[in-house]
């Protein structure tokens, strides 16, 4: 379907937190020097995962793979992790 204009349509619209509210974590990361999945954000949201799951461990990438791979497969009807 063409779009006249080519004007933008937007399906949705991400809710960030300003720049300025963001800068602190920022600073954080970059203290700590840690770019990586072992990084103290990393640690801190799979601790938030497993207390509001109330589990002693979640594997995090393991969950983000099976929830991505069932948005795309029109044969999964849920989600289930094993």
């Amino acid at each position: 379907m063409a779009n006249p204009g080519n004007k933008s349509i937007h399906i949705n619209k991400l809710l960030l937190p300003t720049l300025e509210e963001f800068m602190p974590y920022l600073e954080e990361i970059w203290a700590s020097k840690k770019l990586t999945n072992n990084g103290p954000f990393y640690s801190h949201l799979e601790n938030a995962l497993c207390d509001y799951l109330g589990v002693e461990r979640v594997d995090f990438f393991r969950v983000y793979f099976k929830i991505y791979s069932d948005a795309f497969n029109p044969q999964s009807s849920r989600i289930s992790i094993k």
